[in-house]
């Protein structure tokens, strides 16, 4: 018999209030921003604003925000901003995990600039890899509701991290460095009591630059950052004794940078983005035993062409078309034992069309491809297709009333169930000015990852080659504050 995984997701509030449910979820916001934004909450030094023209509950972290928080990474920004759930498993460079309505982050569909970055090996995301400074703003959508990039894993929602933006006219030059630690203290090790490590007080420091140039028809952006982690915190271990951390340093670098260029018809785009990244990090042992460790080496690197068509040669049609490459290299070396080595190549091809054939219908439709390929010591040389079709249709029955169903075809091979149906239907109705009724329902799906399929690294534990996707049904309740 095959063995599968099968969860059904209901983000009801109540269960005695499925019947309001089964008419509006509501939201409360205020009028429309120019960019079809509202403010969702404001305060001392945090403004984060949700999208009006949707039925589903986005929020959009802004540059403003971003460069107000100086968060030390994108977790810590999604948990101060949003107040998302972060799970660390160390210090600075260990995994981090982010929580979106209880899911973790391997059913988290993450994306950059539109494209799904999801690891096909275990299908996560480190989020430690990115550059704050390069971020424009970051579009969260909880729930699995999101229709444009309705991508497997979406089963909690869809964190989309934008990082490309027309710079303004004019050289913009920018740099910080930081230094972070917790007070040292004394600490027990081999039997004996230790003094304080003063010299922790400068355990981890942060060095970035970025630079940006703006003409008439073109833009640049360009941008590096260092990381320099010792992890010397005190912690207590499992005899209660206060202990130093050790072996778990880390030096890691990265670099990106990007090219807009308006095309010969003054509407179209031409935007080139990438990124490199390269860490070396130690790993301890678990328990008492931290002169044990590993180390692990990381690098990555993304590229990727877009062209960005608001009139597709008519003024009623618009389009954009992206193609990206991704490389993942991971290489782990174990305190004892044979290291193993995971290379993965991720190949997208996105695109997506808007049609307005009348005032109030506007039809979108598009499709996207990846191909996905690992080599791996502990899974071996696997490969596989998924992508999809879809239709999403807009119509505005009334000025405040609006309908959006949609349909996508998602498919993966080689699979038992090649072709997974992603049905979804929306509704937004705005009775008075500062209050907008949303009500949302929609499939979500998560195809199995190369780690579950095929696992076979410690010669316990395997995959499961027969595994079905993960399916899930739900619906949006909301509210947002009216000013």
């Amino acid at each position: 018999m095959a063995l599968f995984t099968r969860k059904v997701t209901h983000n009801f509030a109540a269960l005695g209030m499925i019947g309001f449910i089964l008419w509006f979820p509501f939201a409360l916001n205020a009028e429309e921003a120019e960019d079809d934004t509202l403010p969702l909450m404001e305060g001392e030094g945090l403004t984060v604003t949700g999208s009006a023209e949707t039925t589903q509950q986005m929020k959009v972290v802004t540059k403003e925000e971003i460069e107000r928080r100086n968060a030390s990474d994108l977790a810590t920004l999604l948990q101060e901003t949003l107040n998302l759930g972060v799970t660390r498993y160390g210090g600075y460079g260990n995994r981090v995990g982010i929580n979106l309505r209880g899911f973790d982050s391997a059913r988290i569909a993450f994306l950059i600039d539109g494209v799904p970055v999801n690891s096909p090996m275990g299908n996560d995301f480190d989020v430690s890899q990115l550059d704050l400074n390069a971020v424009e703003r970051i579009e969260v959508t909880p729930g699995g509701s999101d229709t444009k990039y309705n991508v497997s894993g979406a089963l909690g929602g869809v964190v989309n991290i934008i990082t490309i933006k027309k710079q303004k006219t004019g050289l913009r030059l920018g740099g910080s460095v930081s230094n972070t630690s917790a007070m040292p203290g004394k600490y027990e090790k081999d039997g004996s009591t230790r003094s304080s490590r003063w010299e922790d007080l400068l355990d981890a420091q942060n060095y970035s630059f970025f630079t940006g140039f703006g003409a008439e028809k073109y833009s640049w952006s360009a941008g590096i950052f260092a990381n320099r982690a010792a992890n010397h915190f005190l912690y207590t271990n499992y005899e209660g004794k206060i202990s130093r951390k050790e072996n778990n340093e880390v030096w890691d670098t990265g670099v990106s940078g990007s090219y807009i260029r308006n095309l010969p018809d003054d509407y179209s785009k031409l935007i080139i983005s990438g990124d490199v990244y390269y860490g070396d990090k130690n790993f301890p042992t678990s328990g008492l035993h931290t002169s044990l460790f590993g180390t692990q080496t990381d690098f990555s690197t993304r590229q990727n062409i877009m062209l960005d068509m608001p009139r597709a040669g008519r003024d009623d049609l618009a389009a954009e078309a992206s193609l990206s490459h991704t490389w993942q290299s991971l290489e782990y070396e174990p305190p004892a034992g044979n290291s193993s080595l995971h290379n993965q190549h991720l190949i997208t091809a996105i695109n997506r069309w808007t049609w307005y054939p009348l005032a109030r219908l506007t039809l979108r439709s598009g499709w996207d491809y990846r191909f996905n390929y690992l080599d791996s010591t502990d899974i071996g040389d696997r490969s596989r297709h998924d992508g999809g079709l879809y239709l999403t249709a807009e119509y505005k029955a009334h000025k405040t009333f609006l309908i959006i169903p949609s349909v996508k075809a998602a498919f993966s091979g080689p699979s038992e169930q090649p072709v997974t149906p992603v049905p979804k239907l929306g509704f937004l109705w705005t009775p008075l000015e500062l209050l907008t009724i949303k009500n949302n329902y929609y499939r979500s799906f998560k195809y199995p990852d190369f780690e579950d399929l095929y696992w076979a690294g410690d010669g316990q534990t395997q995959g499961n080659p027969d595994l079905k996707p993960e399916d899930g049904w739900g619906g949006g309740l909301g509210r947002l504050p009216a000013l």
